[in-house]
């Protein structure tokens, strides 16, 4: 359950729990751009190996108490575990979608026109700058007979580079945790003001609900 998940933390954000982690998981899974970095994720893993620690640290089984109890501590001390290795499951699948998208769409993330370096972490910054690097680098040495070394500085090659963008387009499932009274959205020509009820699953282009995903209003499934 939700409460069973959720790690001790003086910290004051302990209420994040398994339930918030899987709704960014999904957001991130699901959008067809690089959401925000968001640092609770590398809050909660910290939270994780702690509590691992704690439980690994835990008295082992008395051995002079019934083999029942013995068992008993020993099942449940295992299921602890594995309940803190779905966590960290949770917590590689959003940064496998990230650095995915990272590689995909690095000249755009990095490109200062664009204004979106400000989505990632400092490490996947210095991630995407060394992947973008290395990129252009295969592409000099497989290219470079059949090109000019000004082709790799043109506009023309930055054109290419830049062509690789997140489709906003893109059609997405939503869920609407609390309803949303009236917003206004645009329907293909058309600006209409629709009511969203809570709990309600939604199909709409990702451009019509970018506002209200990073305002936490919709969650993409």
């Amino acid at each position: 359950s939700d409460q069973s998940l959720t790690l001790s933390s003086d910290q004051p954000d302990s209420t994040f729990t398994i339930t918030n982690l899987l709704t960014i998981v999904r957001n991130e899974r699901f959008s067809p751009e690089l959401l925000a970095f968001n640092p609770l994720v590398d809050d909660f893993l910290n939270r994780v190996n702690v509590r691992e620690m704690e439980i690994q640290a835990e008295e082992p089984a008395d051995e002079e108490a019934p083999d029942t109890s013995a068992q008993q501590q020993k099942a449940y001390k295992a299921i602890k575990l594995l309940e803190l290795d779905k966590i960290r499951y949770l917590i590689s699948e959003y940064y496998r979608v990230r650095r995915e998208k990272i590689e995909l769409f690095a000249h755009f993330l990095l490109n200062e026109e664009n204004h979106e370096v400000e989505r990632l972490s400092e490490h996947e910054r210095q991630f995407a700058q060394k992947y973008l690097d290395l990129e252009i680098l295969l592409y000099r040495r497989g290219f470079q007979e059949a090109v000019t070394d000004e082709f790799w500085t043109s506009d023309q090659f930055q054109q290419i580079m830049a062509s690789r963008q997140p489709d906003l387009k893109q059609f997405v499932f939503l869920r609407v945790p609390h309803e949303i009274q009236e917003v206004e959205m645009v329907m293909g020509e058309d600006q209409k003001n629709v009511k969203l009820l809570s709990d309600e699953i939604y199909v709409f282009s990702y451009q019509t609900i970018q506002h209200l995903l990073k305002e936490g209003k919709v969650q993409l499934v």
